[in-house]
């Protein structure tokens, strides 16, 4: 089990090489600009970046996640092939994951460190009781659920969710800025329907005996197609307009 919850999260934080590579350039220029009161641009600047690195997060999770099973099995072999629901939960885990980075980057480099603390606090007690119940042998004075590495991935993904969005309602609050979780329904359910739906149709259409591997190819440029057009058909996903992806397009 600890196997199963180990391989998730080390799958997982591939996702994050992106945000890493990010976040020293969004402290200088939220820092600089808040130094000048260019509060609009710090406005800009974090709602530009939040919206890439979820939704980078939410297309390469939605690929993923379907896939989970093959993977394991490919890459470790039939026996760890029961930690393909943990694996599954750990690629979602990663789209808050960069949220949080981002946020925390926010709240020092805008010097609100004391409610980042305090936020942070609450939910370490929150996290030790919640995987206490999920953890706990159900024959134990209080008893618990015993998921194993299941109730450790399902606490990651819940947990992170929460605190990242308890971080962003207290951000925008304290900025005057307007507060909305709505991309990050229909971005993760759009590119898990789009995940799911493209595998299955491929597997539907290509003889049943073609080799893996061609299957996770063909699905793979097949899902990247789609999401460009979601993309395409909502730019406010990613806070831009329909007339700067013509533009990067044509860049």
């Amino acid at each position: 089990e600890q196997a199963y919850y180990s391989i998730g999260y080390r799958f997982a934080a591939i996702s994050l090489i992106a945000t890493a590579s990010i976040l020293k350039i969004l402290w200088k220029e939220v820092a600089e600009s808040n130094e000048r009161g260019d509060r609009e641009r710090v406005r800009r600047i974090y709602e530009r970046t939040n919206r890439v690195l979820f939704m980078l997060g939410a297309v390469i999770s939605g690929f993923l996640v379907p896939w989970a099973a093959e993977i394991i099995q490919f890459l470790l072999g039939d026996a760890y092939r029961e930690g393909a629901f943990v694996l599954s939960l750990m690629f979602i885990y990663p789209i808050h994951q960069s949220l949080g980075q981002v946020i925390g980057t926010m709240y020092y480099s805008l010097e609100l460190t004391k409610s980042h603390a305090i936020i942070g606090i609450i939910f370490v007690i929150l996290s030790i009781i919640t995987v206490y119940f999920l953890l706990a042998p159900a024959n134990a004075n209080i008893p618990g659920l015993e998921l194993a590495s299941t109730g450790m991935a399902i606490k990651m993904v819940i947990m992170q969710i929460l605190g990242v969005n308890l971080s962003i309602w207290w951000l925008s609050r304290s900025q005057g800025w307007k507060f909305s979780i709505i991309y990050q329904f229909i971005g993760i359910g759009s590119f898990l329907f789009v995940g799911f739906f493209t595998k299955y149709s491929v597997s539907f259409l290509i003889w049943s005996g073609s080799p893996q591997i061609f299957k996770f190819i063909l699905t793979g440029l097949l899902y990247i197609i789609i999401s460009g057009l979601v993309i395409y058909s909502m730019p406010w996903l990613l806070s831009i307009k329909r007339s700067d992806i013509k533009m990067y397009i044509k860049i």
